[in-house]
């Protein structure tokens, strides 16, 4: 069972006894963390708000992949990697699958895997969003959903809209008087992909690291205007946007009309141009002799 550890209880009490102003924030307070943190907060000396971010799932299940895949949590041989302190960390992938690294899977391969538990009438409520506000809402009484795809900026919006009587925050931050640093960007996973495909297949030198190749690709890329083969799950992609539209539906029920749903369908058309909810098609670049010469020409 998750409990409130007394390291946040103090934080909590030295906080309110110094009449600071408590934000807590972390992307994975689903419901293992709800009751702890009910159990440990005072409504009689805290005006709480719970905020539920919402984002549409065809975006968050890319930037998920991502996240879960753009680094690994094992060395070469396998041992799970752990700092000095002996704590588990992750990084970056160095070592090519013959040196014992992992290979990052298709796109369509992991959806596959990250579902498999659930039968498709469960998607909905399997929305991360959804999840959330269902365990918090009956604990606390003030539950708010932020929708991230508000046209504006997105921290902007959030402490302008969402956090209360935070004033001069949202002033400075609507006159760009606030430079936002960039944490956990996302990373190029398809030149890691169509990398490993290529080494595989002979036609990169095992003195170049896995890096190495990966961002002569993304240099290659941008220098050339040469773009990698998707391949796309037709079945997939309609499951995704009608979990995307349910999903919706179910999360903004007074706001949803024939109009919202022609502009979700629009927007999904846009994201899935954008070859992100496809697989690499290592097959068909590698028939491309662009792709060859250019992997051959490495070393």
């Amino acid at each position: 069972d998750c409990k409130a550890t007394d390291n946040l209880k103090s934080f909590i009490e030295e906080s309110q006894k110094s009449g600071a102003n408590v934000l807590l924030s972390d992307e994975n307070l689903d419901e293992r963390f709800a009751q702890p943190l009910r159990d440990v907060i005072d409504d009689s000396l805290w005006h709480v708000t719970v905020v539920v971010a919402y984002r549409g799932i065809h975006e968050w299940l890319v930037s998920w992949y991502n996240q879960i895949n753009k680094t690994t949590n094992l060395d070469a041989n396998g041992k799970l990697l752990i700092d000095e302190n002996g704590n588990p960390y992750r990084e970056a992938h160095k070592y090519w699958p013959d040196e014992g690294g992992a290979r990052i899977p298709s796109f369509s391969s992991w959806y596959s895997e990250f579902t498999q538990n659930w039968d498709p009438s469960e998607l909905v409520d399997n929305h991360r969003s959804l999840k959330f506000f269902h365990e918090y809402t009956p604990l606390f009484d003030n539950v708010v959903v932020y929708d991230m795809h508000k046209k504006g900026d997105l921290v902007t919006n959030f402490m302008c809209d969402i956090i209360p009587r935070a004033d001069h925050s949202c002033l400075k931050l609507q006159n760009q008087q606030v430079n936002i640093p960039i944490f956990n960007p996302s990373v190029q996973l398809e030149t890691d992909i169509l990398s490993v495909y290529a080494y595989d297949q002979g036609y990169i030198s095992k003195s170049l690291s896995r890096q190495e190749v990966a961002e002569a690709v993304t240099k290659y890329m941008k220098e050339s205007d040469k773009s990698i083969p998707r391949l796309c799950n037709a079945e997939m992609t309609k499951e995704v946007f009608e979990w995307l539209v349910n999903s919706e539906q179910a999360m903004f029920p007074d706001k949803w009309s024939p109009k919202r749903h022609a502009e979700l369908t629009e927007a999904f058309k846009s994201f899935f141009l954008t070859g992100k909810l496809c697989d690499v098609d290592v097959e068909e670049a590698m028939r491309d002799e662009d792709w060859i010469d250019f992997f051959q020409s490495l070393g």
